[in-house]
């Protein structure tokens, strides 16, 4: 009975219109990115930018910094990449650590291409293991400058964060 009262009370709620930010169309156009995670002990970096200069894995390591995207260990000067408002943007991530990283997007929510070219469930966030590759898609409908890193906190204070751009 409780039911049926609350029914006759308030009418059925109407569904929510298709937020139209979240399809993804437009990928065999797609600005198209790389992203390579490299580092920790158990697989070391040979060498990446710190700071502006070239140094190896034991003085990163002294300076608290164990990962790298791309060779560049913190905030890149220069974004992953620059993307036009309402562009589709394809980026793979590589990671050639022994561990896993879960790669959170700021500011945009995304899909993962899965094997056939279909597309995965709606997500923020992607858990890519060791020696694992995998490729997301979004439409870039967000302008600003949006961090991209490892959503395991230690892992973006030592190294794994870098940043995108979507012009306005």
């Amino acid at each position: 009975m409780k039911g049926k009262a609350s029914e006759s009370r308030r009418p059925t709620p109407t569904p929510l219109p298709p937020n139209l930010d979240m399809a993804v169309t437009g990928l065999d156009d797609a600005l198209r990115s790389r992203l390579v995670m490299e580092g920790g002990a158990m697989r070391a970096f040979l060498s990446a930018s710190m700071n502006g200069r070239e140094v190896d894995f034991r003085e990163a390591a002294q300076n608290m910094n164990f990962w790298s995207f791309n060779g560049t260990i913190g905030m890149a000067d220069e974004p992953l990449f620059v993307a036009a408002r309402g562009q589709a943007v394809r980026v793979v991530m590589q990671n050639d650590t022994m561990f896993p990283h879960a790669m959170h997007l700021d500011g945009h929510h995304f899909r993962e291409v899965l094997p056939g070219g279909g597309l995965g469930p709606l997500r923020d966030t992607l858990l890519i293991y060791g020696d694992e590759s995998r490729e997301i898609a979004f439409v870039a409908h967000n302008p600003g400058d949006w961090v991209f890193h490892c959503h395991m906190l230690t892992h973006a204070a030592s190294g794994m964060m870098t940043r995108i751009k979507v012009l306005a």
